[in-house]
């Protein structure tokens, strides 16, 4: 299966141990568009990859969105990430 290109509003990484360049990317996105999608466990090309998850790896990547993007834009009321694990 493949999820088709990387876009202006969404943004594919190969796992969870990309979390800090996945928050840079989306922090980018986020503030151009107000919106954003990130994937993790999908290739750059779009390939599904899978990664295996814990209850603590979708708390370690909401806690870090919301630390590193939330807490330094003020205006996040009017933003919305959403990101996905696939496995």
């Amino acid at each position: 299966m493949n999820f088709g290109k990387e876009s202006e509003t969404i943004e594919f990484k190969e796992s969870t141990g990309e979390l800090h360049q996945a928050i840079e990317s989306i922090a980018s996105i986020v503030n151009k568009h107000s919106y954003g999608e990130l994937y993790f466990g999908v290739k750059d090309n779009g390939d599904i990859k899978g990664q295996i998850i814990t209850d603590s790896t979708i708390k370690n990547i909401a806690d870090g969105i919301i630390r590193d993007i939330a807490g330094i834009n003020q205006y996040t009321a009017d933003r919305r990430i959403n990101f996905v694990v696939l496995t």
